[in-house]
């Protein structure tokens, strides 16, 4: 858990599944990430998924709303 301005947080790293969209979609808003990756920007989600040991991904969620 984390808090940050009296707002408690807890995170779950992503599945595979979850972690291909994710990783498809953050190079494509910062492509200056992509020669840290074995996939091309145009390669589909399954072969961001398949870098999902190397570029982790964390879902954020709020646990009490302000």
């Amino acid at each position: 858990m984390t808090e940050r301005q009296g707002r408690r947080f807890t995170t779950r790293e992503a599945s595979p599944d979850e972690v291909g969209p994710v990783l498809k979609r953050y190079v494509a808003v910062a492509p200056l990430v992509l020669p840290y990756f074995t996939a091309a920007a145009d390669d589909p989600p399954a072969a961001f998924a398949a870098e999902a040991d190397r570029h982790p991904v964390f879902e954020l969620t709020m646990l009490d709303r302000p």
